[in-house]
């Protein structure tokens, strides 16, 4: 049996299924684009205040063809070395909306999350060390 989470959220998706059409024309005939990213916005705010570290990475097709990539964070300051890493996301990112499609499998109710876990520092130096050696033994 699935989590309530999991089905509170699969019965909001299933809402938002039976309406998408109709909510994405109206948004578009009264030009409200501007007015979800600010909500998108407000949320990124709300999860900082919660202890999160927010981005939204959002990429476009333009009118000729191109993908257009845009990284939102929240107000915050960032390390230069920060920027230029959420600079270089993306960049990662680009090719990731060129292979996605805005078709939705019909069997599939999933929704795509990648939990990422920090690695220790030092265990990668102890493998980066281990590789090196196993380099000169030869």
């Amino acid at each position: 049996m699935e989590q309530p989470a999991k089905q509170r959220l699969k019965k909001r998706l299933e809402r938002f299924d039976q309406k998408r059409e109709e909510w994405v024309a109206g948004h578009k005939k009264n030009h409200n684009l501007a007015s979800i990213k600010d909500e998108a916005i407000v949320l990124l705010e709300k999860f900082h205040a919660m202890g999160y570290k927010p981005v939204l990475l959002l990429g476009k097709e333009t009118k000729t063809g191109a993908t257009k990539c845009e990284v939102l964070t929240p107000r915050c300051k960032l390390s230069p070395h920060a920027h230029n890493s959420l600079q270089k996301l993306g960049s990662f990112y680009e090719p990731i909306c060129e292979g996605w499609s805005r078709e939705i499998p019909a069997a599939d109710d999933q929704v795509n999350t990648i939990t990422l876990t920090p690695c220790d520092p030092l265990e990668v130096q102890s493998l980066e060390q281990a590789s090196s050696t196993e380099g000169q033994g030869n």
